[in-house]
């Protein structure tokens, strides 16, 4: 019995390994983790931008969850791209180091637009989720053409 349930446990860590390596092209230490929260924010992102359009109702707890979520690793962001770590499978751009102080400014400004996304969905004020919303995806768009490869 025992020996089923090792079997059964160590199959699908071994199939999925080597999936789980690939999913950021080998990526480790602070690339994958900086890849990690990238994909966490754009999951995010799919599920905030049609809340809103209007094509989903507003869930206010959420919005302000994942809010709280960019302001907290919008800081941490800052600190995961030191020198030296653009090789692939890196998208960073050499942008990054050279112009480093716009860079760390996006960051801020996502902070800043996060803040008032958390208060617009904590008051459910659906125009100030819609702006601060529009402002995310401005300041992601930015960093993308200017950082990211």
């Amino acid at each position: 019995m025992a020996k089923s349930k090792l079997i059964n446990t160590l199959i699908p860590a071994l199939v999925l390994a080597p999936t789980l390596a690939l999913a950021h092209g080998g990526a480790t230490g602070v690339v994958k983790e900086r890849m990690d929260i990238f994909k966490s924010w754009k999951q995010g992102m799919k599920q905030l931008g049609p809340m809103a359009k209007g094509k989903l109702p507003l869930d206010s707890d959420w919005v302000a969850q994942f809010a709280a979520q960019l302001q907290s690793e919008s800081g941490q962001l800052k600190t995961l791209f030191p020198e030296g770590s653009d090789q692939r499978p890196s998208e960073a751009l050499p942008s990054v180091w050279s112009e480093r102080e716009k860079f760390d400014g996006l960051f801020d400004d996502l902070i800043e637009h996060a803040e008032a996304l958390a208060g617009s969905a904590k008051s459910e004020d659906v125009d100030g989720v819609v702006d601060a919303t529009a402002a995310l995806g401005k300041t992601c768009k930015s960093c993308h053409n200017d950082f990211r490869d």
